[in-house]
């Protein structure tokens, strides 16, 4: 019986861990400037294309309001190519701007930048 109820108890914990880490995915657009909106408290994430096996990488460059919003650090997924989150916290009502460049090597070949609101 102790040896059923361990992997389900197993199971149970890593899936409560999986849901209570969930972030949000923001977007940008380039063309509307559009401003996303998060809540105070939400995790919220931005998700970008690098290739690591051409030595293509995205790097945080700023984050203009540190107040409002918190850098968590990214994870990278995919060894050659894939995609990179760049996790991020609310902490308190705000804008920020958070801008990240596109590196090959060690220059830079463009950026982009995502406006944030953090609301109540």
């Amino acid at each position: 019986m102790k040896k059923k109820l361990i992997p389900i108890l197993c199971t149970s914990i890593f899936t409560l861990l999986l849901c209570g880490c969930s972030y949000k995915k923001i977007e940008f657009d380039s063309q509307s400037g559009k401003t996303n909106s998060v809540k105070v408290g939400e995790k919220f994430r931005i998700t970008l294309s690098e290739n690591h096996q051409q030595n293509y990488y995205w790097s945080l460059r700023h984050n203009s309001n540190k107040q409002a919003v918190h850098y968590l650090g990214s994870v990278s997924h995919g060894d050659k190519s894939g995609e990179v989150d760049f996790n991020f916290v609310a902490l308190q009502v705000g804008e920020t701007e958070i801008n990240l460049n596109y590196y090959h090597y060690n220059d830079s070949t463009s950026s982009v930048t995502y406006r944030v609101t953090v609301v109540k």
